[in-house]
């Protein structure tokens, strides 16, 4: 079946103008019986006509980018499920008219261009409404006829937003006009009554097409934000208050949803826009744009070349703790979907700045600081991080070390100011937490001692001093002399501590000190018995001591006393008792009798001869040496002589 539909394309470029310059046109029938009087017109008047046998190829060609600027879909049964009438509406938010029937009458296609069939009715007249379309007809209503079979007509619903061009003799719509002008749903199938040469001289003679085009965009490749300048021209007049719209495609190119990136107030045909692309355009290769008027309605041609958007970095960084005159450390955590970050700059809220990825910095005073980071990838697209920090107090770290002496325990004076918490290090693998602690070195030397200070916000300060572990006096030496010793006796203790020392003796009780303080060699009187101990110190010039000491036990002196009755008879056996303590023995003994006679037994008998008075001393030593004398006289009388007379007695007489 063919119908000639002369008036169909007669209203179709009524509605859509004439093509002043070669037009692309994607056509579609499988209408035909006899000559196909819709593609000759098309050619008369200057398109380039590229007829598709099939649906399926005529939705994959009208899916090309720019590839066409018009689309005719002439069917006489498009199946029900077919998506031409959707891949039109995509087509035409993109830029591109359509001209659209249905002999069957499908609903299901048609609706998406602004109208609905309401089924076959077979009207024949046909009243244009449009005063433009009525005034390029010969006559108005006008009868349609067909050349290859009866007449027929599908009528038309509009759908609301639609404009009615022409109405059939029972009322319904012939003719609807949708999408802002650039779609055209057509409800009958048959010519007018007309020669060719009338309708495209009406056409060409009583319109002009308008249309808006690209003639210059400032770059084919743009990141998120960026601004982009785009000339364009219009080939009609412009209404007063008319208003230019520049409009970006999703990333295939597609118009379906368009963005609005840029105005232009004017009322000339040619000019340049801004525009903007949005901080959320997703990164892609096919984006076009377009510029549109508002007076009239016009939607401009795309540019005809694809816009590459090229993906925002995402800026982050991580920073440490903040503490002034400590290094604070920023960590970029950047990151971009497509490409490489090659560039990045900090600001640290200061007037300093950074093109270091992972800088650090020393904030010489506490305050809060807007730290930015701006990242820049590969493809020229920039993203900005910012953090607010605060940075904090520092304590102050100091100490002061005693004289060291290797072997004894020194405890450091902390001086900090600000701080919490304390770590030592002391230069010979001890470590502390404490306050104040104290450390033994065991071999004299240099060592490094470190002080680290934290207060409780986590800001630290290191204090750091070399000390001196000063050697001891070699301790060499030892103390000579006797370990007993007696009461109110002299005692002499001596050592062997060498030159360029100090000598100090000390004793623990018991005695003083009587003479050598100071020197190798002193003498102790001692007068209390008992347990002491004598201690030698030597001091060297730094300071470290080194001692010894001596136990010595002292003793009593022994109390000996000699009985003065010894009932002692002169050439007689006189025995003598010594008084011996009942503990501290065994002592020793040493009897004088004053006559050059001695003895050591304990209680030794004695002649004395002749009579008279003798000294006796008694000396009795304990086992610590310790010795007690006692001397008495002793009277010895001579032996008396006995003798006696006897006188004769005679018995009973005198």
């Amino acid at each position: 079946m063919k119908s000639k539909l002369r008036l169909f394309f007669l209203t179709a470029l009524l509605f859509f103008g004439c093509r002043l310059s070669a037009q692309n046109v994607l056509y579609y029938n499988d209408l035909t019986v006899g000559t196909d009087q819709m593609s000759i017109s098309l050619a008369n008047l200057g398109y380039t006509v590229t007829p598709v046998a099939d649906n399926a190829t005529f939705q994959t060609q009208i899916a090309i980018p720019g590839a066409y600027d018009m689309a005719v879909y002439l069917s006489q049964n498009a199946p029900a499920n077919a998506t031409s009438a959707a891949a039109l509406a995509t087509f035409m938010n993109n830029g591109g008219f359509t001209i659209y029937t249905d002999y069957f009458a499908n609903s299901a296609n048609s609706a998406p261009l602004g109208a609905n069939f309401t089924g076959r009715n077979n009207q024949t007249v046909v009243t244009a409404t449009d005063p433009t379309i009525a005034a390029a007809l010969p006559s108005n209503p006008f009868t349609i006829t067909n050349t290859g079979w009866s007449v027929f007509s599908m009528g038309l619903s509009p759908i609301s937003g639609s404009t009615v061009l022409a109405t059939f003799g029972n009322g319904e719509a012939a003719l609807v006009r949708n999408n802002n002008g650039r779609s055209l749903v057509l409800g009958f199938l048959s010519d007018v009554v007309a020669t060719p040469s009338f309708f495209e001289t009406a056409i060409t003679s009583s319109f002009a097409f308008q249309e808006i085009n690209v003639t210059s965009v400032s770059a084919l490749s743009f990141c998120p934000g960026a601004s982009v300048q785009v000339g364009f021209n219009s080939t009609g007049s412009v209404g007063s208050g008319n208003v230019y719209t520049l409009q970006l495609s999703d990333a295939s190119g597609n118009f379906t949803s368009p963005t609005a990136i840029g105005t232009l107030a004017s009322t000339d045909s040619f000019g340049i826009i801004i525009g903007t692309f949005p901080l959320s355009t997703p990164a892609g290769s096919a984006y076009r744009l377009r510029v549109n008027s508002s007076s009239p309605l016009v939607i401009g041609n795309n540019n005809g070349s694809n816009i590459t958007v090229n993906p925002l970095p995402t800026a982050a960084f991580n920073v440490s703790l903040a503490c002034e005159d400590n290094p604070t450390f920023f960590t970029d955590q950047s990151t971009v979907p497509t490409g490489s970050i090659t560039g990045y700059q900090y600001q640290f809220g200061d007037g300093s700045t950074s093109l270091l990825k992972d800088p650090s910095y020393v904030y010489a005073n506490t305050g809060v600081y807007n730290v930015t980071l701006t990242v820049t990838s590969n493809q020229g697209c920039t993203a900005t991080a910012a953090q607010s920090i605060t940075v904090q107090n520092k304590p102050t770290a100091a100490f002061t070390a005693p004289v060291i002496c290797a072997g004894t325990s020194s405890t450091f004076i902390n001086n900090s100011a600000g701080a919490t918490a304390y770590a030592w290090s002391f230069g010979n693998g001890n470590t502390s937490m404490a306050n104040a602690p104290a450390n033994t070195y065991a071999l004299g030397g240099s060592y490094t001692v470190t002080l680290i200070a934290t207060n409780a916000a986590g800001c630290a300060d290191t204090a750091t001093q070399t000390v001196l572990a000063n050697a001891n006096p070699v301790p060499n030496f030892s103390i000579n002399g006797d370990t007993l010793a007696c009461i109110n006796l002299n005692e002499t203790y001596s050592t062997n501590i060498g030159g360029g020392n100090t000598i100090t003796w000390a004793l623990s009780g018991g005695g003083n000190i009587a003479g050598g303080q100071g020197t190798n060699n002193i003498n102790v009187d001692w007068d209390t018995a008992g347990t002491y101990f004598v201690k030698v110190t030597a001091t060297s010039p730094a300071g470290c001591t080194t001692s010894d000491s001596l136990e010595v036990v002292v003793n009593n002196v022994i109390n000996v006393a000699i009985p003065t009755n010894t009932n002692a008879c002169a050439t007689e056996v006189t025995q003598f008792t010594a008084n011996t303590p009942a503990t501290g023995g065994p002592y020793t003994y040493l009897w004088n009798f004053g006559d050059g006679a001695t003895s050591t037994d304990e209680n030794p008998t004695h002649i004395f001869n002749p009579a008279g008075t003798y000294s006796v001393t008694l000396a009795i030593t304990s086992p610590s040496n310790c010795i007690g004398t006692s001397t008495n006289n002793v009277v010895v009388p001579a032996k008396p002589v006995a003798s006696f007379v006897a006188t004769p007695a005679c018995p009973g007489g005198n």
